[in-house]
């Protein structure tokens, strides 16, 4: 099997949905040849994928521009909107030639609306992975009607559609499979996890997933004794532990090994506290068209809470996360193998392809 592999550059999600399900295409067959093409980092793929692997940096699509870390700005993305348009015909013809010259059997996308077209003009099948859809996103923004209507144009080329729980209800494909959430699991028992880290069993646990800055110069109030964060980038508290490089694959592990995650709503962190059964305190996230629909999904699958950035730095904070590792919630049981059923449908295509050709 050939595959490309589109996935947009916005946010955590997509790299992690899109990544777990090469991984699950690999167990079904091992000499998958793999191409991604994605603004995400390199290194977050081909850490964890092993040849053979061709990666690229492609941009084919802006996602949402972001004002701040906490609001998106949607002039300043219909703006990008338009100049990458601009260039359509050139990014098709240049990533055609590239599915010819691989001789790639199939495209997976998450979710850049370009990549069905050029899968449409390539001649080969697309399958589009999904918990909501650009048209969607966009069609509240100032002066993008018809961009809009050209990115369901483009959507309405897709093979099939994949649409995943933690979303809006799709409808720009014109053949649609729901599949289960799709989500990293912790591999490691939480008491291992802690060990490694030099973590006592009685701490308390605060994993911190936001990037460095965004909480602006606020410093957190004072930790608690028995309080500690753990934080990938440096972050303004007492007590922070910072895990070296390698624990970026094992990130899901981390979330396990936590009592508590903090940072913002979003498809990929949501699913991970989901897999570890952990509570999410989260900040609010403005003009994310994205975000009211997960929140609905979160009210009934989850422990969450909302906390303010003034909250955030405040010894309130410190009774908010222990709160909502504490609030009792019951489990659901859900789904959550999205991955292998991807891959499930992936092979399923691409044989019937084959087979009527």
């Amino acid at each position: 099997m050939r595959i490309a592999t589109y996935i947009t550059g916005h946010g955590y999600g997509h790299a992690t949905r899109s990544l777990a399900v090469l991984r699950a295409i690999r167990v079904r067959d091992p000499d998958a040849w793999l191409a991604i093409r994605t603004m995400a980092p390199e290194r977050f793929f081909r850490e964890a994928l092993a040849p053979p692997l061709h990666i690229e940096r492609v941009q084919i699509d802006v996602g949402a521009i972001e004002r701040d870390v906490l609001f998106t700005d949607p002039v300043a993305t219909i703006a990008a909107l338009r100049e990458l348009h601009s260039r359509e015909e050139e990014i098709v013809s240049r990533e055609v030639d590239f599915l010819h010259r691989q001789r790639v059997d199939i495209v997976l996308s998450d979710v850049p609306p370009l990549a069905s077209e050029i899968a449409h003009r390539a001649g080969i099948p697309s399958v589009a992975i999904a918990n909501f859809t650009w048209d969607r996103i966009y069609e509240d923004y100032p002066g993008s009607t018809d961009l809009v209507a050209r990115i369901r144009g483009f959507y309405a080329k897709t093979t099939l559609g994949l649409e995943v729980p933690l979303g809006h209800p799709i409808t720009a494909f014109p053949r649609k499979e729901s599949i289960p959430i799709i989500t990293r699991h912790p591999k490691a028992p939480r008491e291992e996890t802690r060990a490694a880290l030099g973590i006592a069993r009685d701490e308390f646990v605060v994993l911190v997933v936001l990037r460095g800055g965004e909480l602006g110069s606020r410093s957190m109030a004072p930790t608690p004794r028995g309080v500690r964060f753990v934080s990938f980038s440096p972050f303004h508290a007492d007590r922070v532990l910072i895990p070296g490089p390698d624990w970026q694959d094992r990130f899901p592990d981390l979330v396990a090994a936590s009592d508590v995650v903090f940072g913002k709503p979003g498809y990929g962190i949501v699913g991970e506290c989901m897999a570890a059964r952990r509570p999410l305190l989260h900040l609010p996230r403005g003009g994310f068209a994205e975000t009211p629909y997960l929140i609905e999904w979160m009210d009934r699958l989850m422990p969450h809470s909302r906390i303010e950035i003034l909250e955030a730095a405040s010894p309130r904070f410190y009774d908010l996360a222990r709160d909502s590792a504490s609030s009792g919630f019951v489990w659901p049981e859900v789904r959550l193998n999205g991955d292998g059923v991807a891959a499930e449908f992936v092979w399923k295509l691409l044989v019937s392809c084959k087979t009527s050709e």
